[in-house]
């Protein structure tokens, strides 16, 4: 059931998945922001994060480099949406660990598969009370 519907820029897919290319040994990860219209989400900025743990199943974002982004987002009017990460060897749906560490009700979890490496898959997530919805992402 799809809620409300999420819009990315292209260029932040395509940072992305280049990010996600570029760091295929470890999940990469960063943070979403834009805006909200009505129920509707705009994705218009990404901001890649150093993965501290440096694994391939995990990521911990760096504390002040999340906090670099917090104050760009607020000088440029933008709010915090959620996060992005890939998964170099698995699908792009929410494990375990991502249920677990799931920070907010309202947050958007973006996920990037690279199984396929020329056709990643990217989805979209909610995650309410350990369990995940997928809502629907449209390129802009």
């Amino acid at each position: 059931m799809v809620n409300f519907m999420v819009y990315v820029a292209a260029n932040c897919v395509n940072k992305i998945i280049k990010l996600a290319l570029d760091g295929i040994l470890e999940e990469v990860c960063g943070i979403l922001s834009g805006k909200k219209i009505a129920d509707d989400i705009y994705i218009t900025e990404i901001y890649p994060v150093e993965n501290v743990k440096h694994s391939e199943k995990s990521f911990f974002m760096n504390i002040s480099e999340q906090f670099s982004a917090s104050k760009d987002m607020r000088s440029k009017g933008l709010i915090l949406l959620g996060n992005f990460h890939s998964h170099p060897k698995n699908t792009a749906i929410p494990s375990e660990t991502d249920m677990k560490f799931a920070y907010s009700n309202d947050a958007i979890y973006l996920i990037i598969s690279l199984l396929n490496r020329r056709k990643p898959d990217i989805k979209v997530y909610k995650i309410i009370n350990n369990t995940y919805i997928e809502e629907e992402l449209l390129l802009i």
